[in-house]
């Protein structure tokens, strides 16, 4: 099963033009305006993340993670910077969402930015897979 041996954690937002975090694809200059969630471990892990959104809105989708500890801006957000990206780097908006397979991390902090391919106002869920009592994640706000 996936995050098998790990725990679950869910974390729900919205992709907003509103709130302008409906901010699309780094093709469009504004991808750092994206939702962003801080992933702080106290101790290394093995860490698996998927991110999902209701079948009606299916935008493509895409997450990318960054070593680092706070927001990222617009000359950090740089997805060829990225510790990993979900699906190959590729936008893409399989049923069960895009994923971000189990890997190996140290202790410390990481964003981890969550984007659509057009902008778009759309619920999400971040479903994160680590060990028991080993991560905290926050929003980061602009």
């Amino acid at each position: 099963a996936e995050g098998y041996g790990l725990c679950r954690y869910v974390l729900k937002g919205e992709w907003s033009g509103t709130n302008g975090t409906a901010a699309g694809s780094p093709n469009l200059g504004n991808y750092f305006r994206n939702p962003q969630m801080l992933l702080t471990l106290n101790r290394p892990t093995d860490i698996l993340l998927r991110l999902r959104c209701s079948a009606r809105a299916r935008p493509s989708m895409h997450m990318a993670l960054f070593d680092g500890g706070g927001r990222l801006g617009g000359t950090d957000a740089v997805v060829s910077r990225a510790r990993a990206t979900s699906e190959g780097g590729v936008y893409a908006h399989p049923p069960g969402g895009v994923l971000l397979p189990r890997m190996h991390l140290h202790s410390g902090t990481f964003v981890c930015i969550l984007s659509t391919f057009e902008p778009c106002d759309a619920p999400f869920e971040l479903v994160i897979f680590a060990s028991q009592g080993s991560m905290r994640c926050d929003k980061l706000h602009a």
